[in-house]
């Protein structure tokens, strides 16, 4: 409980009083794992604790119907939504028919699609923020895989905390303080099976390169 507390109190002191103003309307994009779970969580603490920021959250989730999990993990995020007293938005659609529709990598072509209602739901809900869960992993992630896609330096920067109206407040946390805390939290989250297929570049990169890096190299990697 003492690492939950310390990780909740580092991020409503340090860090999210610089990214959310007063009187912002946030939308989540909340997936149903573990990163998305305890940022909406997060913001729902962190709402509390300020009712005089005026702060409310909208949840915005994408139900992507790859997986027979799919349909659960709608359903967990909403009961969540209603929990912590958040408006909830969900989106449907045939990722694999729309990849191979527009010729695109799954992965891409599913980012694009999400980040297309995103913008539709932040207007419509009049959100001035969107919120993901971005955490220190995927930021050595995504170094990795821009350096070796032969990225220039602005690329090997990673993923900014802040950018345009989009934050990333997990991104310094690492993935295992992230599980932590939902244990603490005893905060329900799906495991999406395709992350451990080694079949995407990323996934490959998260799976097999990073752990030989920090095993072989640098374990600080």
């Amino acid at each position: 409980m003492e690492e939950s507390k310390f990780m909740f109190s580092y991020l409503s002191s340090e860090i999210l009083p610089q990214m959310i103003p007063r009187n912002s309307r946030i939308l989540a994009a909340v997936s149903g794992g573990p990163d998305s779970v305890a940022l909406a969580h997060i913001l729902y603490c962190y709402q509390q604790k300020n009712p005089d920021h005026n702060l409310s959250v909208v949840i915005s989730h994408v139900n992507h119907k790859v997986r027979t999990e799919s349909q659960s993990e709608a359903i967990l995020v909403e009961k969540l939504a209603r929990q912590w007293g958040f408006a909830f938005i969900l989106h449907e659609f045939d990722s694999k028919e729309y990849a191979d529709r527009f010729r695109k990598n799954f992965q891409e072509a599913s980012r694009e699609w999400r980040y297309a209602r995103f913008k539709e739901d932040m207007k419509i809900w009049n959100c001035n923020l969107l919120a993901t869960a971005h955490h220190l992993g995927d930021q050595a992630e995504t170094v990795l895989y821009r350096l070796m896609r032969g990225s220039g330096t602005t690329g090997l920067a990673g993923i900014y905390p802040c950018k345009g109206n989009i934050i990333r407040p997990l991104l310094s946390v690492s993935k295992e303080d992230i599980l932590d805390y939902c244990l603490m939290e005893k905060l329900p989250y799906a495991i999406d099976q395709s992350n451990l297929e080694p079949r995407y570049e990323r996934n490959k990169i998260r799976l097999h390169l990073l752990p030989q890096l920090e095993r072989d190299y640098n374990d600080n990697i």
